[in-house]
């Protein structure tokens, strides 16, 4: 990479914020991130299922909850990573870990308390994973974030 860090908030109303700010907002804004990515998803779903008539028992209310746990791990990612002003791929990396580890806990207390299919559950939680690394590798592209919002 260059010398001089890109910053992934180029051109986007983050890229404003007082320093200090950013600083105090990345973790929370991987959640908000995350939420947003759950709710957005949702919604397509819920009215995907209102106007089309499929049912939560059918194989595209399953592709969408799994679009879903993808959405989530690159959304609290890539927010976290935007947010913070310096350090973004090695925040990235850090927010990655903390994803992960999330992820695995919540399948280890799918697995105590066997409230879903074990193989479906893990598929979810390896999506999630996967979302985050995905944006991992975006953050190490480094290529801004303003353009494409």
């Amino acid at each position: 990479m260059d010398e001089k860090e890109t910053d992934l908030a180029e051109g986007t109303f983050v890229e404003k914020m007082p320093v200090w700010l950013r600083w105090i907002l990345f973790l929370p804004a991987a959640f908000i991130g995350s939420i947003i990515a759950v709710v957005i998803i949702g919604v397509i779903n819920w009215l995907s299922m209102r106007f089309t008539g499929y049912t939560e028992n059918g194989w595209w209310y399953q592709i969408f909850q799994l679009f879903q746990s993808f959405m989530l791990g690159l959304f609290f990612v890539i927010f976290g990573a935007t947010v913070i002003p310096k350090g973004q791929f090695a925040t990235s990396i850090v927010l990655m870990v903390i994803i992960t580890i999330i992820s695995v806990l919540v399948f280890l207390t799918n697995q105590v308390t066997h409230t879903q299919s074990t193989l479906l559950f893990l598929l979810h939680c390896a999506l999630v994973v996967a979302g985050g690394g995905y944006a991992v590798f975006i953050a190490h592209k480094g290529e801004p974030l303003g353009d494409s919002l």
